[in-house]
This record gives C-alpha cells, sequence and structure tokens, in this order.
C-alpha cells in the first residue's frame, strides 16, 4: 500500500477579542465540507496521476482511453433490416 501525503492550507479570520474554544470549532465545523472536498480532490488527482503513468505499461487489465463494456449490448451501428 502506498502512502499519500496531503498538505492542506486552512485561512481563517480570527476576532481581536471574544475569541473561544467553541467558537473556533464551530468555525471548523462549517467549513467541514469545503475541508473534505479539498482532500478528495487531492485524492482523486493522485490516483488520476499515477493511473496515467500505469498507461501504456501493457497491463491488459487497464483500461486507458473509452468505455469499458459488453460490445454485444453496444452494437456496431451498421445492423442490417
Amino acid at each position: 500500500m502506498r502512502e499519500l501525503e496531503i498538505n492542506l492550507v486552512l485561512g481563517f479570520r480570527v476576532p481581536e477579542d471574544g475569541l473561544t474554544v467553541n467558537g473556533i470549532l464551530l468555525g471548523l465545523e462549517e467549513q467541514t465540507p469545503v475541508i473534505l472536498n479539498a482532500v478528495l480532490h487531492s485524492i482523486f488527482k493522485a490516483l488520476e496521476h499515477r493511473a496515467e503513468g500505469r498507461c501504456g505499461t501493457g497491463d491488459p487489465s487497464l483500461l486507458c482511453a473509452g468505455n469499458q463494456g459488453d460490445r454485444e449490448d453496444q452494437g456496431s451501428g451498421t445492423e442490417q433490416e
């Protein structure tokens, strides 16, 4: 299993006074969807990069372009009546 390192930088506006731990946690909770989206985007980009590197290696289990599917179901487009 390979290791994936993700460096994530978060920017928050912090009030000059009245800052509480609960306020920080609330701000993190509100930003959770954005944070998770950034993490998932990074993981998918890394997987895509790895797959692109494996294309052309001759591995028959990889489909590097197009769609995988049953060709009989797709038809050839040249059917005769």
